[in-house]
């Protein structure tokens, strides 16, 4: 689903196809079967060198240093010395890409300035709710069993304490996928009155289906819903927030969960960054017209969240944009998510982020992994804001074994993006050269 920025025109920028010059970069196909997900372990192989590529500009860096990648990465996305950003970077992006096998920096441009995430922060959100909320999803924990056989939870109905009722509600939540639409489940389950009429509905876990739209189809509303769900059934006591930062809210509540979490940067003398808010987005309806939709989480600010990021190099108060966080935020983020030893939740977020269907949510990176069979636990963004777009993208590559965090956000910064992933199609089929990021990965090979 695509969003626009409310007060921001409706101009939507076409394609423009950019040619990356990475001629002779082929993506090989043909690799061996994925491993499963491991832990980073303090102990890895001696690191392989990157094989010799036909790149031009893209240089072989020795086996313990990568940092040799970022000026080819540069070069590629054209830099000025006019620039306000450390990388000098003349459009607004920043990238940052790391190697979990070898627990290396590869690349790393502007990876310190913020940038509007759009909807990228909804894989945090996914684990926040994950963490928060067990009694709802994870069927193996004394929470949710407790929950389950909660007379009053239940409406005090029988059949939904019953063990026949238990054994076809595990099967639907085990599998992420059966969080999709599960309100059919309990409609085709529903109780039972004189053996004929319906009876009472068993909603208590009607928030499944707002997760899996969050991530799956990026859904804004599911987002927010989402957002005051885990504020007002999973948090006990709830955070205490200085009142001046908008007190305990379901914003702030989730920016101090995040922070924590990921290890974030967190000074008093300065704004933090995270969700300013989410209360109105323009979004495209069914038939293709904008409309502006009021989120349920409407009203509710985190005052002391940044709300200022560059954009193309403005010197007026730096051009407001609402909800910012870097690259290296990104980064914290999954890197936490990657070594996170609750097994069970970390293994349900890769789950429902590694779901990839047909539709614009999928975004680039998962694009990437699919062009060189590879396997993303990622989550986008794209919004519009002041006639150019947003356009973020931030998980875990799986590249037949080879574990990496890639991160990319920026702002009107179209060909720089088609140099870092190349062209797809709508379909999600590259339809160009391959990109720098490929390039990369190929080579590491």
């Amino acid at each position: 689903m695509r969003v626009h920025v409310r007060l921001i025109s409706f101009l939507l920028l076409g394609g423009v196809f950019f040619s990356t010059l990475l001629i002779g970069c082929q993506a090989d196909m043909a690799r061996p079967e994925q491993s499963a997900p491991t832990r980073a372990v303090s102990s890895v192989a001696p690191p392989v060198p990157l094989r010799s590529t036909d790149t031009p500009g893209l240089v072989t860096p020795s086996s313990h240093d990568f940092s040799a990648c970022t000026q080819p990465f540069l070069q590629a996305l054209k830099t000025s010395p006019d620039s306000c950003l450390p990388g000098r970077t003349v459009d607004d992006i920043g990238v940052y890409i790391y190697n979990l096998n070898k627990e290396q920096e590869v690349v790393s441009i502007n990876a310190d300035t913020p940038f509007q995430f759009a909807s990228a922060f909804k894989a945090p959100l996914l684990v926040y709710f994950l963490s928060a909320c067990r009694k709802y999803w994870d069927v193996s924990s004394p929470e949710w069993n407790a929950y389950f056989l909660d007379e009053e939870a239940a409406g005090k109905v029988d059949w939904y304490t019953s063990e026949p009722y238990r054994q076809k509600l595990v099967s639907r939540l085990a599998d992420v996928n059966g969080w999709n639409h599960i309100e059919t489940f309990f409609v085709e389950n529903r109780v039972q009155e004189n053996g004929v009429v319906a009876g009472r509905l068993d909603k208590r876990y009607f928030i499944l289906s707002q997760v899996f739209g969050m991530v799956a189809r990026s859904g804004n509303q599911a987002a927010a819903n989402v957002l005051r769900f885990v504020y007002d059934n999973c948090l006990e006591p709830p955070p205490v927030i200085d009142e001046q930062c908008g007190g305990s809210n379901p914003i702030t509540a989730f920016n101090a969960w995040l922070t924590d979490f990921a290890d974030l940067p967190d000074s008093t003398s300065e704004s933090h960054r995270g969700l300013y808010e989410w209360g109105i987005v323009l979004e495209t309806n069914r038939r293709g017209k904008w409309v502006e939709s009021f989120l349920s989480t409407y009203g509710l600010k985190d005052a002391c969240a940044n709300q200022f990021a560059v954009l193309n190099c403005s010197t007026e108060k730096q051009s407001r944009v609402v909800n910012a966080l870097t690259a290296k935020d990104f980064f914290r983020f999954y890197k936490a998510l990657f070594d996170m030893q609750d097994e069970r939740v970390r293994e349900m977020a890769f789950a429902l982020l590694k779901i990839d269907l047909d539709d614009p949510s999928r975004g680039n990176l998962k694009n990437l992994a699919r062009a060189i069979g590879a396997e993303a636990v990622s989550k986008n963004g794209q919004a519009f804001y002041s006639y150019a777009s947003i356009v973020t993208d931030a998980g875990i590559l799986n590249d037949h074994g080879d574990w990496w965090i890639v991160v990319t956000l920026s702002f009107n910064a179209q060909q720089a993006i088609q140099a870092l992933y190349g062209q797809y199609n709508e379909e999600g089929e590259l339809i160009s050269a391959p990109g720098l990021i490929q390039c990369l990965l190929v080579s590491s090979q």
